[in-house]
């Protein structure tokens, strides 16, 4: 897959900055911007001399009810062809599930219900599927609203591979914050050596050395569901091709399989 260049635009800096800590961590997608208000999208896009192929746009507090800003048809009909908008959101809402129907507009999720999958989601918005979650859904059948084609439901979860709480620990710090060694054992309290040898044990329980050799089948490791499968697939296929370090190798895929959703396919 190409890489992917996002401009997220959040009015709440927490959300913002996770936003981005989790968007970075996919070696695929870069941020091309952070925005704090949703009028200061056209005028940062007219200035950007870079691409942009995918706008995460929180959807709270606005869209047509009156005095709300500006409404999601209005910035999409000023968008170059092939930008992309992904909606983000606390709730579902009625008046915003309404303007889904639009070229630029490749889903709308919840991110209480896609949490740490968020990677995941942009990643098969760009592939050509229409994202959603549970609470969109849901609001969508209550409404009687038609929702795309081609579309994915994501539920974000992190398994726990029969972990121990001091692993979970470790692999939250480690993989979804990218904590070099040294500083994972100063968080955790404990010695370089012990970090290093907790995280080995992750990598053991997850399979990763297995899976990136090629001798252990993904859905071996990881279930049956072919569209994460195909997805895991792709992200090995990469790493193998690319020239980086064992270790950081070892490390994304940690970071894709621990974030990887349950998933339902509507075609």
């Amino acid at each position: 897959m190409k890489d992917i260049r996002v401009v997220v635009v959040e009015d709440d800096p927490f959300a913002r900055n996770w936003t981005a800590m989790l968007l970075v961590r996919d070696w695929r997608t870069h941020l091309a911007g952070e925005l704090s208000a949703k009028m200061d999208v056209m005028p940062f896009l007219k200035k950007l001399t870079g691409k942009v192929d995918l706008i995460l746009l929180d959807v709270d507090h606005f869209g047509e009810r009156p005095g709300s800003g500006i409404d999601i048809r209005k910035l999409a009909a000023e968008l170059k062809p092939g930008v992309r908008i992904l909606l983000t959101g606390i709730h579902s809402e009625d008046y915003i599930l309404e303007q889904t129907l639009n070229e630029h507009v490749c889903g709308y999720i919840l991110k209480s219900e896609i949490g740490n999958s968020l990677v995941w989601a942009v990643s098969l918005a760009m592939e050509g599927h229409w994202v959603s979650t549970p609470g969109v859904e849901n609001l969508a059948s209550d409404m009687s609203f038609r929702l795309p084609g081609n579309r994915v439901c994501i539920n974000g979860h992190t398994q726990n591979y029969d972990f121990t709480p001091h692993e979970l620990d470790v692999a939250r710090l480690a993989f979804l914050f990218s904590l070099e060694r040294r500083d994972l054992a100063d968080e955790m309290m404990i010695t370089e050596d012990w970090s290093y040898g907790l995280v080995s044990a992750i990598y053991k329980k997850l399979g990763l050395e297995e899976l990136l050799k090629g001798e252990t089948a993904p859905s071996e490791a990881l279930g049956n569901n072919p569209l994460a499968l195909a997805h895991l697939q792709r992200i090995i296929d990469d790493l193998k091709a690319s020239s980086s370090r064992k270790a950081k190798d070892m490390e994304t895929l940690a970071f894709h399989v621990l974030t990887m959703p349950e998933m339902e396919i509507y075609p």
